[in-house]
Order: structure tokens, then sequence, then C-alpha cells
């Protein structure tokens, strides 16, 4: 099921007992997660349950969908990291009891909402649980967007939120802005809320918001790393702040930055050229120019811990584990000394 289709779903409660995202792209897991909270829940989360799969077995998570709620009559509960519908499996110290997964779903409780999340690039549809899954839940693939699709995407956000737009400012934005979602929907919604009601976004006012998009200020935050300046790093940072600069979109933006900076790298071991990169990796010339520049400052393997710091703390955010001021911080502390 498409994401805008089961969006919609949701916001008509029209809502299943069970939901299954799988897929890497972070932006419309956790847009359908909110939307399922809001309208199951509400205002009030104390019945909103998050667990780790890779920590807890899924049969103490049927345990827990099976009871009834201590607030409340109904519950959520966000089970991530669903490692036993890959092909290969992580080795775990406990097994999951997936029979016990496969009994549920016959007969799933009316008073929790389960949402089961694989963000993998892909699962394993062979297996029985996986194909139980598929007939009874709702199943939303959420993989990244490509490059030659940011176009479509762009028309398609604005249609959705009932934004008009001329093709100008969607050929625009699409030359300005990578295939990251969380930075697309924001510069779309900043230019909405620009124009105001019932009014179109149009190329001279995007031409005049783009000199304020955050990848510009992420492209300082990245010379602030190179150059170990942790003072600089934490001001650019409270600046984005100012700017109500979600701290996701923020490490979202440094995360294609530094793989900009790798893939430069690599491609250039390679022998390409400036102008053959740009076609390989398809992102804007400035920023292929400025990681061709950057590339020599950084190991191969430096880069490879920044990335993977990049989505630790990410992924400590989303599960809720830090408090998203206290990350960024650590975060940038950990990357100009890296």
């Amino acid at each position: 099921m498409s994401y805008f289709k089961v969006l919609k779903e949701i916001q008509q409660n029209k809502l299943s007992d069970v939901y299954l995202l799988f897929g890497t792209e972070s932006f419309f897991i956790q847009n359908i997660i909110q939307a399922l909270i809001k309208q199951t829940l509400g205002d009030d989360q104390d019945n909103l349950i998050t667990f780790d799969l890779m920590e807890t077995p899924i049969q103490h998570i049927i345990q827990e969908a099976e009871t009834y709620p201590f607030f409340g009559d109904h519950k959520v509960i966000i089970a991530n990291q669903a490692t036993f519908l890959q092909s290969r499996p992580a080795k775990l110290p406990f097994e999951h009891d997936v029979k016990q997964l496969e009994q549920y779903l016959q007969q799933p409780s009316s008073t929790a909402t389960l949402v089961l999340i694989a963000p993998y690039e892909s699962i394993d549809g062979r297996k029985r649980i996986t194909r139980q899954l598929k007939k009874v839940s709702r199943v939303i693939e959420c993989m990244p967007i490509e490059a030659k699709d940011l176009h479509k995407w762009i028309h398609t956000f604005a249609k959705h939120s009932q934004w008009q737009i001329e093709q100008e400012a969607v050929q625009l934005l699409a030359a300005n802005l990578s295939t990251n979602l969380y930075l697309v929907h924001n510069e779309l919604q900043k230019c909405a809320q620009y124009v105001g009601e019932e009014n179109v976004i149009t190329k001279e006012v995007v031409l005049k918001l783009l000199a304020h998009l955050p990848i510009y200020t992420a492209l300082e935050l990245v010379d602030s790393v190179i150059k170990r300046d942790l003072t600089k790093a934490m001001l650019i940072y409270r600046d984005l702040k100012l700017m109500n600069e979600k701290p996701i979109a923020l490490i979202a933006l440094l995360a294609f930055q530094f793989r900009i900076i790798l893939q430069v790298k690599l491609l250039k071991r390679k022998g390409y050229s400036e102008y053959q990169m740009r076609q390989k990796i398809k992102a804007h010339a400035y920023v292929i120019k400025l990681a061709h520049e950057r590339e020599r400052k950084f190991s191969y393997q430096t880069l490879k811990k920044i990335i993977n710091e990049l989505t630790r703390t990410d992924a400590k955010i989303k599960r809720g584990q830090m408090v998203d001021d206290l990350a960024i911080e650590q975060l940038l502390y950990t990357l100009v000394n890296v």
C-alpha cells in the first residue's frame, strides 16, 4: 500500500489492528507512526509503548498487546527492528517465538494497534510469517525515492497538502534539494507559509527562500567539523534551532553531505572526473564541487566512523533514548574529535 493511501485511511479512521512498515525511508515510517498516534491516542500518550526487537522477544510484545490498557481504552505498540522477517536474521541472545505472532494475527486484540517496523531494504517474502502479515495487516513499503522521481514527489506533496505550485518552482526546488524527504517537505512548508492560503508557490518565492535553505548551513556545519571547531558547530546548531529546524532533519542533512564526500572519495580512486561524478551521484553540482575539495581531508575509515555515528544518533532520537539537544551536542563533540 502506498504512503499517501495509508495516511488517508488513518485520517478517515479506517484503522487496522496490525501494521507492517518495511524499508529504509524514515520519513515515511515516522510520519505514518505519528499519524497513527494522533488518530488513536490524541495528545494522551500514556498508552504509547515502544520496543526494540533486538532487545525484546516478540512473544513479550504479543503479551503486552493482549493486556488491557491501564490508561484509556486503547494502546499503540511500536516494535522496531523486526529482524525475523529478513532472510538472514541477526543473531540475538534470545529467540523470537514467531508462532505466537502467527497465532496473534489470527485474532488481534481490539484494544491495541501493533506496528511492526522492518527498516531494511528487503524482507523475505517466502517466510510464512511474512505471507501471513501481507494477508491480514496493512503493509506499507517505505523505500527511499530516486532522484529522477523528485519532481513527482514535490508535486505529490503539494497536492496532498492542497498547496498550489508552479512547474518552474518545482524544477528549481528539485535542482537544489537532495532526495532527503525531511528537507523537501520542510522547504515546501516554508514556501506555503510564505505565500499564505490560496496563493501559488512561484519560482520567485523559491528563489527568495533558497538563500535560507538549511543545506547551506549544514555545509557550514561540515566545515566546522573539518576544522575541528566545536564552538562554531554549536553556534550553527543554535542558529538552526532558532530557524525551527528539526534535529532529525539536521542529522539527515549532515549524513547526506558526508555520504557525498565518501562517494566522491571512492569515485576519485577509480579515476572519475568531477563531471562524471555529477552524472554518477546525481547531486547538485555545487555539493559535488565542495565534496571534491573536502574528501582529501578525511580518510575512508574516518568517513565511515562519522556516518556510523550519525546513524546511531538518528536511531537514539527516533527511539526516544536521548533528548534531542543532548544527542546533537554529543554528536557534534564526537564528530570534531573523531
